[in-house]
């Protein structure tokens, strides 16, 4: 009886820890993916009239929050992954659930997946860490990659079991979800801009030199 019990509580750990593992680990990516979009595509422009002071410490967050991000995501994925295999081969304890990743990552297209989104945002946060201005674009297409990838951990692919329109559909619909982040580091920069008198002239200059 205290086995059975054992059991039932090692199953009842893992439902709940499953979800929220593989929902860390999505959160981890919008972030990442939306803050990149935001600091090397959207902001560039306005981060001119913050002054070069203002403007690297604005780029300075905006890299933090990214790296975090994604180091976040590559913890919450092994913590995925590690669960996932357990759950998958039944194990009975942690020593059969590690035995059994190696095959969960060969012989699963859960496995293929996560181990394209493992490579891509490793190879983001190496890039982030070491060429953060010159490898920019591809640190956002491969945080980007791992984002759409999740498509193929979702119903989409179990309908079809392989690429469909509904695949398709599921990838731009979580890069869409990305890069709503975007907007809200937006908001957040503009009142950093806003917080500074002489920022705040300077972009009223540039709105009305903008404006038809």
């Amino acid at each position: 009886m205290p086995t059975d019990g054992a059991a039932m509580l090692d199953l009842g750990d893992t439902n709940l820890l499953l979800p929220l593992m593989r929902g860390v680990f999505v959160a981890a990516l919008f972030s990442a993916f939306g803050a990149l979009l935001f600091i090397w595509l959207v902001a560039p422009q306005r981060l001119k009239l913050a002054g070069a002071r203002d403007a690297e410490a604005i780029e300075g967050r905006c890299l933090r929050l990214i790296r975090a991000s994604l180091v976040a995501a590559l913890f919450a994925l092994l913590g995925w992954l590690a669960l996932e295999a357990s759950d998958m081969s039944e194990a009975a304890n942690a020593t059969d659930a590690l035995a059994a990743i190696p095959a969960v990552l060969l012989e699963t297209s859960f496995g293929h997946d996560l181990t394209a989104q493992g490579l891509s945002v490793f190879a983001a946060l190496v890039l982030l860490a070491a060429w953060p201005q010159r490898w920019r674009f591809a640190s956002v297409g491969l945080a980007g990659l791992a984002l759409a990838l999740q498509a193929g951990h979702s119903h989409a692919f179990a309908m079809e079991h392989g690429p469909s329109l509904l695949l398709y559909a599921e990838g731009l619909h979580l890069l869409a979800g990305g890069a709503s982040r975007r907007s809200s580091a937006g908001v957040r920069q503009k009142r950093l801009m806003a917080a500074s008198p002489s920022n705040a002239a300077k972009s009223a200059a540039f709105r009305r030199s903008t404006e038809p």
